[in-house]
């Protein structure tokens, strides 16, 4: 269905084939900014969604891929989706790039599939009705501001695999009271977790030989934390 300027609106499945041809991509911008799309069904011939492909769709709420045939999700592809509230990410896809959900407040709920090994900047930034997320095993690094601002954020598990935290990754996470950091962190960036003015308790068991600055500033309520054996230096 469309609208009287073109843009998609209502319920839209993407076909299989189209004049006889799979489909296997939906390109960048595709359905940007179609403020009457409501629901999405993506096949598994589809592999690669592209960047900002249902950027700024503030009615979409619900988005079904089917099957493990997508590999990619490019940047800001459901950004500031305001209606979104659950999507489930296939075992096929490996990173959530920079932007992915930035700005979908009402986002809850997040199933990310154990292949995920990088989740980019700003990937779910501002996601302010995120209560908790389980990080994938093999997810070795977490970008700049990934959750800065999910207000609503309680219950962060950091997976083994883990290996560095970027800057402001959890900044702004008020919800937030205890976190744990996994053996083999070898990197925590500045300003990590920055204003999460309800974090009361953190354990720190990776191999981190500094602290950077500001990592754990304007944490008024911290009242206990492990540091490693391996520390060396916690910096201003």
């Amino acid at each position: 269905v469309t609208s009287a300027d073109g843009n998609a609106t209502g319920n839209v499945t993407i076909q299989k084939e189209v004049l006889g041809l799979p489909v296997t991509s939906i390109d960048a911008n595709a359905f940007s900014n179609c403020s009457g799309l409501e629901s999405i069904n993506i096949p598994e011939t589809v592999k690669s969604i592209g960047s900002s492909a249902f950027k700024g769709c503030s009615k979409l709420s619900s988005v079904s891929i089917e099957g493990e045939g997508l590999e990619t999700i490019g940047s800001n592809a459901f950004k500031e989706c305001l209606s979104l509230i659950e999507i489930t990410i296939p075992r096929s896809v490996t990173a959530i790039d920079q932007n992915v959900f930035s700005g979908c407040i009402r986002l809850e709920n997040v199933t990310l599939p154990e292949t995920i090994t990088y989740i980019g900047s700003e990937a779910f930034q501002d996601c302010g009705q995120l209560q908790s997320i389980v990080l994938p095993e093999k997810l070795m690094s977490i970008g700049e501001n990934a959750f800065n601002g999910c207000t609503g954020l309680t219950s962060v598990t950091l997976n083994d695999g883990l290996h560095r935290i970027g800057a402001n990754a959890f900044s702004g996470c008020n919800s937030l009271t205890e976190i744990t950091i996994p053996e083999n962190v070898t990197s925590i960036a500045s300003e990590a977790f920055y204003n999460c003015n309800s974090l009361e308790r953190v354990y720190i068991k990776g191999q981190i030989r500094s602290i950077n600055s500001s990592t754990f500033a304007q944490c008024p309520k911290l009242s206990a934390i492990v540091l490693p054996a391996s520390l060396d230096q916690i910096v201003d």
